[in-house]
């Protein structure tokens, strides 16, 4: 049976993503791309960030175990490569909007 997470990404430096260097950017890129394309048995429901001052990602959603859901945060490339790091909660969606454009 199915379930819903949430994963809480942080950076792992400070002054981030001000500062981010190529690479790092460039692994940003393969992590919103993985987040794009999600492993098989995964459904993304919704991804993004806060704002430079207090910087944090968020990500929703699902999976068949929380064993599924810890190894789809740690196979993030931006987690495995140590730009950020990951906490994995169970989490119960209680309300989800339909057709609600995303912010360019």
């Amino acid at each position: 049976m199915s379930a819903h997470f949430l994963t809480i990404l942080r950076p792992t430096r400070a002054n981030f993503p001000a500062s981010a260097t190529d690479e790092e950017r460039a692994i940003v890129a393969r992590h919103f791309e993985y987040l794009q394309n999600p492993p098989r048995g995964l459904t993304v429901l919704m991804a993004g960030r806060t704002d430079e001052a207090s910087p944090m990602g968020l990500v929703v959603f699902v999976a068949d175990s929380l064993e599924h859901a810890e190894a789809f945060a740690l196979g993030d490339p931006a987690v495995r490569d140590g730009v950020f790091q990951a906490e994995v909660h169970p989490y119960l969606l209680a309300l989800c909007g339909q057709d609600y454009p995303s912010e360019a």
